[in-house]
């Protein structure tokens, strides 16, 4: 009887550690979701299951049973519900394949079996790095493998954003992650873009910045290195919580309060994500947020020669993600 209690509430310590760690997908996540969440879902089951693989009709019953609906209570129109929602997942699926130029490593098979194709390239490490990142609670569990997910995901944007904007181009990370103070790195992006002159407090008052929003920059420069150049300041975003700062990086702000002269051409707004935004809702996202890169886009601009200490660092956190998530999930 004590080893059944002590069972037990081990049991209960698990779910309660899983719900944090996956605090968007426990047990209240049903078939209303948005297709783009449920995808998501189908990914993780698909990667936590013993042969890495999961059906429609597995899905479906999931779903049925994290319903709040009775279940004498019309299951036959529940279910024919909640099967359109898991085809329309189907759908989502296909075309984050094509999307991303075919760097997707799940697949539906004919038989309703979506299956994970296996880490066969660096692709597959990071796209499940980027479910895992998107998913996990990052507030929490952000560190693996003395890793910091979000840390990673600046570096990892900067180079999408490199890719993006052609081989000419040059990125410097500046947020968080990256050592001095907020005045010595305005100063050292001076100096590398030739624009701005030097940092200058504006307003007069105490400096408590660390990053003013801005996580990276990267320019394309001319062989002259004068002003006048397309630059883009970036925003990046892991997890779900995203939408309510779609608009904090303002360009010309940045610039009037922290340079001593305005650039001679402003800067574009970036902003990265992990997650991918409801289909419905990408142009407002997008319109708020300037150049929008979700996860597919960052998928899509991956190039195939991705710098090798980054490639490692994403395999090894997602590693040490799957590892322990595997327990719990």
């Amino acid at each position: 009887m004590k080893r059944a209690l002590e069972g037990e509430k081990k049991g209960d310590s698990l779910k309660s550690e899983q719900k944090n760690i996956f605090k968007h997908f426990d047990s209240q996540t049903t078939y209303e979701d948005n297709v783009e969440v449920l995808c998501d879902l189908m990914e993780l089951r698909c990667l936590f299951s013993k042969g890495e693989s999961i059906s429609i009709t597995k899905m479906v019953s999931l779903l049925l049973k994290a319903t709040d609906e009775e279940p004498t209570s019309g299951i036959d129109d529940l279910q024919d519900k909640v099967r359109d929602k898991v085809e329309m997942v189907m759908i989502e699926s296909q075309r984050r394949k094509s999307d991303s130029r075919y760097k997707y490593p799940f697949d539906f098979k004919t038989s309703g079996v979506l299956v994970f194709l296996g880490f066969k390239n660096p692709y597959s490490y990071l796209y499940v790095y980027l479910l895992l990142v998107t998913r996990l609670n990052m507030n929490t569990n952000k560190l693996y493998a003395g890793i910091d997910g979000t840390f990673l995901f600046e570096k990892l944007s900067a180079i999408i954003a490199r890719s993006y904007f052609g081989e000419n181009s040059s990125a410097i990370v500046i947020g968080t992650s990256e050592d001095g103070g907020f005045q010595s790195k305005i100063n050292a992006l001076s100096v590398k873009l030739n624009e701005g002159f030097t940092f200058y407090n504006h307003s007069g008052g105490s400096v408590d910045e660390n990053d003013g929003k801005l996580d990276f920059i990267v320019w394309i420069d001319f062989t002259d290195k004068k002003p006048s150049k397309l630059i883009a300041f970036a925003q990046c975003k892991t997890g779900t919580n995203w939408r309510k700062h779609i608009s904090e990086l303002n360009a010309e702000s940045f610039c009037r309060n922290w340079f001593t002269r305005m650039p001679a051409l402003m800067p574009i707004r970036l902003f990265f994500i992990s997650d991918i935004p409801q289909g419905g809702h990408w142009y407002k996202t997008a319109t708020h947020s300037g150049l929008f890169f979700d996860r597919i886009r960052i998928m899509d601009y991956s190039p195939k020669d991705l710098e090798k200490s980054i490639l490692l660092d994403i395999e090894k956190w997602t590693k040490a993600a799957l590892k322990q998530s595997k327990l719990l999930f």
